[in-house]
């Protein structure tokens, strides 16, 4: 359809005004697959956040969107939240900000569009989150396939007495040896929320899922006493 074929152009001048956010691999493959979005609904993640700032992507197939209902279907989302590794467009949390009546979104990640700019209650942190970085009174902590920053999150979260929610990904994208596979990964950022929680005393480790999405993998989140 044309219509399909226009607004998947508006991707490719997107990738094209925008070059220096982004390495010159991922431009190669951005402008090769600027399209993708019609083949699958799990396009690589910087092609997946072009795809929802110019609203391409319908609700219905919308994984972002969907883990901020997750969020707050399971918490409540007035307070300060902070994300982690939000990537170049941090779609999910100016999603949560859009859906929050009080509070605000902390998000960290080195590679923040610099087009992009703080507003009120929202707050990009163009720098690399680690387990020194003052987090104030956040209550809730979120990553959206944050990789290798996931075992971070956990052990800040716990720390901090906060809840978390995590849609995981297909692994930490570290250097594996020839025993450590994707499942592997995923089982023990699974076992380390669940000794993180109990050794905190905060509560038990839930799992859910963003398929009907078209997000093959796992989302982990805390779940306290005092749940909602």
């Amino acid at each position: 359809m044309q219509q399909d074929k226009d607004k998947y152009l508006k991707v490719k001048q997107y990738i094209m005004d925008h070059m220096e956010d982004y390495t010159s691999r991922e431009i190669q493959y951005m402008i090769e697959n600027y399209d993708q979005g019609k083949r699958t609904r799990f396009a690589p993640d910087v092609l997946r956040q072009i795809y929802d700032t110019l609203d391409i992507t319908p609700d219905k197939d919308n994984m972002y969107k969907g883990f901020v209902e997750l969020l707050k279907k399971n918490y409540d989302i007035n307070c300060d939240v902070v994300e982690i590794g939000g990537g170049v467009i941090p779609v999910v949390a100016k999603h949560i900000r859009e859906a929050q009546v009080t509070g605000s979104v902390t998000v960290y990640d080195p590679k923040i569009s610099r087009v992009l700019q703080n507003s009120d209650g929202y707050t990009l942190k163009r720098e690399m989150f680690n387990d020194r970085t003052d987090t104030g009174n956040a209550k809730l902590f979120v990553g959206f396939m944050p990789c290798q920053a996931t075992e971070l999150i956990i052990r800040k979260a716990c720390e901090n007495n906060a809840d978390f929610m995590i849609a995981l990904c297909e692994g930490g994208h570290c250097e594996y040896d020839d025993y450590f596979d994707e499942e592997e990964w995923r089982e023990s950022m699974r076992y380390l929320a669940r000794r993180e929680l109990d050794k905190n005393k905060i509560g038990t480790l839930e799992e859910t899922d963003l398929k009907s999405f078209g997000d093959p993998y796992p989302v982990i989140y805390s779940k306290r006493r005092n749940f909602k």
